[in-house]
């Protein structure tokens, strides 16, 4: 009786294969336009045959479905999460350089512009009316009210950096919690598989998971298959790397965290308190000035650190660290390396002379800037024959390099900010340009070789203040000291606006205006500054910032496109069509009706031979 029932078992299978593709259409109509949902299908195949009684021969024993899956490209979903990254790092600057441009549109007539202007009209008027005690108040007042447009668009700026600082901390927040999520669906998808089944709706979630880490930090994904090894049936562990490091291995994940720099981590001058480095909880480093970091992480860097130049920090500490005050003679590793590049020394130290040295203060590390592409490596071989970033080279104590961003981020436009003021107060306190040339037509000394109505001489007409509010009197060969956000007007002035030199002479009066004749001349001296005068300065600092953001805006806009059309053919290959759905549905239910007449025609027939043949 082997055969007695066999078509009825065939056709039940072609009952059961069908149901199963229609459960399967029903799911796909379920959760057609739902982001994410990846169309699924039904794997099925023949039974095994068996052999007919004389060998000859085999029949079919119908069909069954043995697994389900998803309909994905892989290739698909690199290329989306790589174009996702560079996005998402363009979206960022591109909103980030909008809020700059706010800031910097500050430059034009209606404030710092404006202000130099009032100034310079100011000084105009006062030179024809220099006995006039109203015209020298208000010069003083148009300086201050300059300093204090100057100090506010820096502040803008530290205030700026401080929320990009903000937002790097919430970015980390986000991508670890994004790590997490997928560790745990790893695990669920691991246990679900392990006999032979794919969890498609939680491989679904994840990918999802993983398309919204992509566009905060450059993602690789690899799913291997350990089976063999294992001796599990369907053993596949997924692994995540960011930005090249190990970040969600199977079932662990590997997390972030931000660690606050210290005012001698700085990288950059100005720069606020407290900015964030990143580094794994294990203590392993995390490099986010790596050149293959992409994503909103790296916008957010790039803003928030970028100098507009190459890594350009050379650390000169002390060992031992000295007393408060005291001016310890560097190490003889360092002279001897200073002395090969003589070009890092500023123009006003003496290498011999610490004291001449102007971070050796109060303890704090000197910081010296350069730019590598001058850095000679055969200068000293081979101590020289490292990179940025590299540890110390051996035998080599007290010097240590900084990394950076080079991009052209928030500390590229607050040096600008720092340039202009200690160009322009060198300009008016002693009377020289940006490379320390006289300016042709001032006095030469500028106001501090002025005298005033009592034959006062020696006045800075521009100071800087301390973090207490008081002015500091005098450079004294360290116009760094000065900056954007200390910048201001010698308070004696606001005071005793007698004081101000405007005399080339102790014993002219009232009746010499030389050194207000040369101030005018600073405005439109050609070579203030490298770009040209005054304002050239400041066209040129707007126009670095008009073609940072339009490249900004074309990236964003390119990269939308391509992550559009990206999307789309991955929506033609996985999205649910429901057109396609409602004929599958048709052709399942033919095939359910089909194998059930089939059973209906068997019964009739095993009627006949049973019941009806023979009787009578």
């Amino acid at each position: 009786m082997r055969g007695s029932f066999f078509t009825f078992r065939v056709s039940q299978s072609g009952m059961h294969t069908a149901r199963a593709n229609l459960a399967v259409v029903a799911h796909n109509q379920a959760n057609a336009g739902i982001h994410g949902f990846s169309r699924q299908v039904t794997v099925q195949s023949a039974n095994p045959a068996i052999n007919l009684r004389n060998g000859r021969g085999m029949f079919g024993t119908g069909s069954a479905v043995h697994n389900v899956k998803q309909i994905r490209d892989q290739f698909i979903d690199r290329r989306f999460w790589n174009q996702s990254g560079v996005y998402g790092q363009f979206a960022v600057k591109n909103t980030q350089l909008s809020l700059l441009e706010a800031i910097f549109n500050d430059l034009n007539d209606s404030n710092v512009l404006g202000g130099f202007k009032d100034f310079f009209s100011r000084l105009q008027s006062l030179s024809e009316s220099s006995h006039e005690p109203t015209f020298r108040l208000n010069v003083i007042r148009a300086g201050e009210s300059l300093s204090e447009l100057v100090r506010s668009n820096a502040q803008q700026l530290h205030n700026q950096q401080r929320d990009v600082n903000s937002e790097i901390r919430a970015v980390v927040t986000e991508i670890n919690s994004l790590g997490n999520q997928i560790s745990i669906l790893n695990q669920q998808i691991h246990q679900f598989e392990l006999f032979g089944s794919n969890a498609n709706d939680l491989r679904d979630q994840r990918a999802l998971l993983i398309d919204r880490l992509s566009e905060f930090v450059n993602v690789e994904v690899q799913e291997r298959d350990f089976s063999h090894a294992s001796g599990l049936e369907n053993d596949r562990r997924l692994t995540i790397s960011i930005n090249g490091y190990d970040f969600v291995n199977h079932f662990s994940h590997h997390a972030l965290e931000v660690v606050a720099r210290t005012p001698d981590q700085r990288r950059n001058e100005s720069d606020v308190d407290g900015l964030y480095d990143i580094r794994f909880t294990s203590g392993a480093p995390f490099n986010i000035y790596s050149r293959n970091l992409r994503g909103t992480l790296r916008g957010l860097i790039d803003i928030r650190d970028g100098n507009g130049t190459q890594p350009t920090k050379v650390r000169v500490e002390l060992f031992p660290v000295p007393a408060p005050g005291a001016n310890p003679a560097p190490s003889a590793e360092v002279i001897q390396w200073l002395t090969n590049n003589p070009h890092l020394l500023p123009t006003t130290a003496a290498l011999g002379d610490p004291t001449t040295w102007p971070r050796f203060i109060n303890a704090q590390p000197w910081e010296i800037s350069f730019n590598p592409a001058t850095f000679d490596p055969e200068a000293n071989p081979p101590q020289q024959l490292w990179q940025i970033g590299d540890a110390v080279p051996v035998g080599f104590p007290g010097i240590r390099a900084v990394e950076t961003s080079v991009y052209k981020g928030i500390p590229f436009y607050m040096n600008r900010l720092n340039n202009l003021v200690r160009v322009f107060a060198n300009a008016m306190n002693d009377g020289v340009d940006a490379q320390g040339n006289q300016i042709p037509g001032m006095h030469p000394g500028g106001h501090r070789a002025g005298f005033g109505l009592q034959g006062q001489t020696g006045n800075d007409f521009f100071n800087w203040a301390d973090r207490d509010g008081n002015t500091v009197g005098g450079f004294l060969g360290n116009t760094h000291l000065l900056n954007a956000l200390n910048f201001t007007i010698n308070s004696e002035l606001v005071r005793y606006p007698e004081l101000m030199g405007a005399s080339s002479s102790p014993l002219a009066g009232e009746s010499n205006n030389d050194i207000i004749l040369g101030f005018i001349r600073v405005g439109d001296y050609p070579s203030l500054f490298r770009e040209g005068n005054l304002l050239d300065f400041i066209i040129a600092t707007a126009g670095h910032l008009g073609i940072s953001a339009q490249q900004a805006i074309r990236f964003r806009g390119n990269y939308n496109e391509m992550l559009a059309a990206t999307q789309n053919q991955r929506a033609s290959i996985s999205d649910v069509c429901v057109n396609e759905e409602l004929m599958n549905m048709t052709r399942f239910t033919q095939l359910f009706q089909n194998n059930a007449r089939m059973i209906a025609t068997m019964n009739e027939v095993y009627d006949t031979l049973i019941n009806r043949l023979g009787v009578g």
